[in-house]
């Protein structure tokens, strides 16, 4: 059996959770053992599976953890280290959303060369050390935009910042049907397949709108709503997205 343990701070609770419900999936088949050992600040993530499987354990978690990485621990340092201000939340949210979709293959291809399973993995101490240059990266962003930061109060000039941002992010669907029902957005895909989201925290409406949509980034959008949905909302759709969406009756 090859072995590995994976250490992670208390922050990643939710990420630990869906890891193991994935690799237990994953290896259902097989002799596979994973659990996880809660210490009084971070948690131990055990695993243990055949030799033959561990190609196939490892692609896995290149996967996953990379995308932690790239995601969840770049949003957390763009807010923790962007400095605007006099921006409503609406448009800062989906700047920081939008940031973190910009070179995201590149920087995901990043993490996982630099990923050994070798022995104990820290999490903390991997993204402190190994992903150095990776983070210089993420600051040189955050110090570029707050140095212009006054540029950026200009009025249209934000804004076209952050169109400029997703109009360069990769497509990642083809269509997205949104259905707004009862002060709700439903997301479906092209066969009307519901799609899991990233960010499916309580948001506010339009936040969670505008967020998700850049997430998936959709070459074409279908709306499907009633005048119940606020004007500002198609304004902003249409400011961020144009031509992308259609408005179609509920």
């Amino acid at each position: 059996m090859w072995e590995l343990t994976i250490l992670f701070s208390k922050c990643d609770e939710i990420f630990i959770n869906t890891l193991k419900k994935l690799l237990l999936k994953s290896f259902k088949n097989s002799k596979f053992i994973c659990t996880t050992l809660d210490e009084k600040t971070q948690t131990k993530l055990l695993v243990a599976c055949e030799n033959s499987q561990k190609t196939k354990l490892k692609k896995i978690l290149d996967e996953v953890l990379s995308e932690l990485f790239v995601t969840d621990y770049k949003e957390r340092y763009l807010k923790s280290n962007l400095t605007l201000t006099n921006i409503d939340e609406i448009s800062l949210k989906a700047f920081i959303k939008a940031l973190v979709c910009f070179d995201k293959e590149y920087d995901k291809n990043f993490v996982i060369q630099k990923l050994n399973y070798s022995g104990t993995l820290y999490i903390q101490s991997f993204f402190a050390f190994k992903l150095k240059s990776l983070k210089q990266k993420w600051k040189d962003i955050c110090e570029l935009t707050n140095d212009n930061s006054m540029f950026l109060k200009t009025e249209g000039i934000f804004l076209e910042l952050l169109k400029f941002l997703i109009k360069n992010l990769k497509i990642k669907e083809k269509t997205v049907n949104i259905i707004y029902k009862n002060n709700t957005y439903k997301f479906l895909d092209e066969n009307n397949k519901k799609i899991k989201l990233q960010n499916e925290l309580n948001e506010e409406e339009e936040i969670f709108l505008i967020t998700n949509l850049i997430t998936l980034n959709p070459k074409a959008i279908n709306l499907y709503c009633d005048s119940s949905i606020k004007v500002k909302t198609l304004n902003l759709l249409n400011e961020l997205f144009g031509s992308k969406i259609t408005l179609c009756k509920n």
